[in-house]
């Protein structure tokens, strides 16, 4: 099985990933040790969604008109909030 082919790279001196690669003390990559100095900014955090089965993920604006059935849901996701007056239909 699998464990038994990782075991035998690793006896035999393969890479472990392919098991095509010999390796020796003289195999590396290049770059840094660790990237503890390394920094990025943070992703923006994602919108926020309603999700019907915890009521206080939602705005209380949005659980009122799912309590009224005005929204549609999708996977116990609120996916459209919108008034029915707001909603404008292209052409088709």
């Amino acid at each position: 099985g699998a464990s038994h082919a990782i075991f035998r790279r690793a006896t035999f001196n393969r890479d472990i990933a392919t098991g095509l690669v010999p390796v020796s003390d003289e195999f590396a990559t290049v770059g840094a040790s660790d990237t503890w100095s390394v920094r990025h900014a943070p992703p923006e955090r994602p919108e926020p969604r309603c999700y019907i089965l915890k009521p206080e993920t939602c705005l209380p604006e949005v659980w009122e008109k799912v309590q009224e059935g005005a929204v549609v849901v999708r996977d116990w996701f609120v996916v459209d909030d919108k008034a029915e007056e707001e909603v404008v239909f292209g052409e088709l």
